[in-house]
């Protein structure tokens, strides 16, 4: 398995190198021909066609006036209810194009030519998804995914991310967060911040993430870094105290140690808080860091 894949005959059908989880995205490249009537992309179950589970099926249909994508999932061989999109039709044919699709924890982002142009919500467990497939009237110039498979190492030393996009949903490990598990994110701010956040979550997919154990919100409006958790949908009392080590266009690394009555939070090396325990921590399946940043690494031992 390659991170990218060139001038692939089609049909296509290969394995996703890395696996697949929130964040990873696939940059598909290639031109509709001028007599293509449709043609798909499949993330499913294993690789081949024809196969009895697909995640996500983006369907794009040239039918003159009439042209649309559809996007459906098939689960045991029976497809579900589908959905259509007609407006701001992206394709053309006889002309190239670059599919983007972007995985997040509810939902998949896609984007063609550089514009977003739909989502669609998952409708089955994410770890299902072991292959991607092309098919129908289409050449494809090249497959690439992100982060590469060298970039996301996850073995007995814990989890090491290399250049995420923001934003970034990951697992923390296999059986959660631990007393001791230390979580170290490298970011770059933007020039001109209103604000990110580093969440800690009980839920690592669908669409209710109804439990965040440590909301670390800092705002720049305010140089306050809000604290908080979300317990079945509800938020509790903020903290804002402490001081504020982050600046605009500033590199930094936040650091968090679960310990046995608190979350421990260093910025550069120096302490920032303690936030007591509001939740089970072992309850703790993944992370999100999303707003106005750039992530470099992050590291979960």
């Amino acid at each position: 398995m390659s991170d990218v894949v060139t001038n692939p005959d089609v049909p296509y059908s290969e394995q996703i190198p890395g696996g697949y989880f929130p964040s990873k995205t696939i940059y598909i490249r290639g031109s509709v021909p001028s007599h293509s009537d449709r043609f798909h992309v499949n993330l499913q179950s294993e690789v081949g066609t024809g196969v009895a589970d697909v995640a996500f099926h983006f369907n794009p249909r040239f039918e003159g006036s009439q042209n649309y994508v559809v996007c459906n999932t098939k689960t045991g061989g029976s497809w579900q209810s589908e959905e259509r999109h007609q407006d701001n039709f992206p394709f053309d044919q006889g002309k190239t194009f670059e599919l983007v699709i972007l995985c997040e924890g509810d939902e998949f982002k896609v984007a063609v030519n550089g514009r977003h142009y739909l989502d669609y919500k998952h409708r089955v467990n994410l770890q299902e998804i072991k292959a991607v497939a092309v098919a129908g009237d289409v050449e494809i110039s090249s497959i690439r995914f992100h982060p590469p498979s060298a970039a996301l190492l996850l073995g007995q030393s814990g989890i090491h991310i290399h250049d995420p996009p923001t934003p970034y949903v990951g697992p923390i490990g296999a059986s959660g967060l631990q007393y001791g598990t230390m979580i170290t994110v490298k970011l770059t701010v933007h020039p001109d911040p209103n604000r990110f956040a580093i969440n800690l979550n009980g839920a690592y997919f669908g669409p209710q993430q109804d439990d965040i154990a440590l909301h670390f919100n800092p705002r720049f409006p305010d140089r306050v870094i809000v604290r908080n958790s979300l317990s079945g949908g509800n938020w509790g009392g903020e903290e804002r105290d402490g001081a504020f080590p982050f600046a605009p266009d500033g590199t930094h690394e936040v650091t968090i140690l679960c310990m046995r009555k608190c979350m421990r939070v260093q910025v550069d090396g120096h302490h920032v808080i303690d936030y007591n325990h509001r939740h089970d921590v072992q309850g703790v399946k993944s992370m999100k860091v999303a707003g106005d940043v750039t992530i470099h690494e992050i590291d979960i031992d």
